[in-house]
C-alpha cells in the first residue's frame, strides 16, 4: 500500500468512505473537492456551510451534474482520530463557520 501524506484524512461522501490526500501545493479543502470530483466524475459546483454534526463536520455539496450530497470529515485514515484539526476548515470566504 502506498504511503499516505501525513495530512491525509477520511471523508464520507453520500455514504462512500474516501481518503483525501492533499498535494503539497493545495489546501485541505481543495484536496477534499478533488477527491469527491474524482470519485463522482463531476465537479463540485457549490459548497454549503460547514456544520458540526455529532463528532464530525459536515458540508452539503452540489455537483455540476445536479447531484446533491453531504460530505462528512471523519478523521485520520487509520481511524486514530475522529475529529479533524480545526485548521482543516480553512476558508471563511467559502462559508465555513467551524473556526
Amino acid at each position: 500500500m502506498p504511503q499516505l501524506n501525513p495530512l491525509s484524512f477520511r471523508i464520507n461522501f453520500n455514504g462512500t468512505p474516501l481518503i483525501a490526500d492533499p498535494l503539497d501545493t493545495e489546501s485541505l479543502y481543495d484536496a477534499m473537492a478533488r477527491t469527491i470530483e474524482k470519485h463522482a466524475g463531476s465537479l463540485v459546483a457549490e459548497w454549503g456551510r460547514c456544520k458540526k454534526a455529532g463528532e464530525h463536520y459536515r458540508y452539503p455539496v452540489l455537483l455540476s451534474n445536479g447531484e446533491r450530497g453531504n460530505v462528512f470529515i471523519e478523521g485520520k485514515p487509520d481511524g486514530t482520530e475522529t475529529l479533524p484539526p480545526r485548521r482543516s476548515c480553512t476558508s471563511k470566504a467559502r462559508g465555513c463557520t467551524c473556526q
